[in-house]
């Protein structure tokens, strides 16, 4: 009665050496075999580490942060100001800016984001106006603003500005 050896092949199979094979192939079989557990071994150990680094998210020093967990499609109330934190490879970060904007009705093409403003007098005379203002979005407020308008505010300030001037 000859010796019977099965050996994984790496395609969750295995199969049957016949009883004459040589030690040489033996041999070979026995180090795929060990290659393929070894690959094996590896990517388990590898997910957890893969895991940790998609779930780190990062907001800039001159920025708030609002979580948003994308499978749920929720909005965390509570702002993170710059830094580095883990989050969760579900969640990931809806910035806004921590620093004073400015809107400018005018025709520096450079610096005004709308265009100059046309009224008239009571004489009805043409009068056209060129405003700048600024403002600085208050973090206390940030989830209200996302609710209201998503990230697109600035247009929302731009058409109240025009509407009060």
């Amino acid at each position: 009665l000859g010796s019977t050896t099965f050996v994984p092949t790496g395609h969750f199979e295995c199969r049957r050496l016949p009883d004459g094979a040589g030690a040489s192939q033996r041999l070979q079989l026995r180090r795929k075999a060990a290659m393929v557990s070894l690959n094996i071994i590896a990517a388990i150990a590898a997910t957890p580490l893969l895991m940790l680094l998609v779930s780190i998210d990062a907001v800039e020093q001159n920025e708030y942060g609002l979580m948003y967990n994308w499978i749920t499609k929720s909005l965390g109330t509570q702002v993170y100001h710059g830094g580095t934190h883990l989050v969760g490879f579900w969640n990931k970060f809806i910035v806004f800016p921590a620093t004073v904007q400015t809107i400018e009705f005018g025709e520096r093409s450079r610096y005004s984001n709308a265009p100059m403003l046309h009224t008239r007098t009571k004489e009805g005379l043409g009068l056209h106006l060129s405003v700048s203002f600024q403002y600085k979005l208050d973090p206390e407020h940030l989830h209200d603003l996302f609710a209201l308008t998503t990230v697109n505010y600035e247009g929302l300030y731009r058409r109240i500005a025009r509407d009060q001037l």
